[in-house]
């Protein structure tokens, strides 16, 4: 099982598109559990993230971060 509160396995994301006609599908992109402060390496793997996201199927995407 997936740590909760983190990005979801692509195949979820792409189930729950399946599962919803109309554009409601929002991914949450967190790469760790911990506070909201992200090193670069950590903001270009969201990154990546949120290019797959888009490829699987969302319709958008959920970040918290601080800076």
């Amino acid at each position: 099982m997936q740590d909760e509160g983190l990005t979801p396995g692509w195949e979820l994301v792409r189930t729950a598109r399946s599962a919803f006609t109309r554009p409601s599908v929002l991914v949450m992109i967190r790469t760790r559990a911990g506070d909201f402060s992200f090193a670069i390496a950590e903001v270009r793997t969201m990154e990546e993230q949120i290019r797959r996201a888009a490829d699987v199927g969302a319709d958008g995407v959920v970040i918290g971060a601080l800076c």
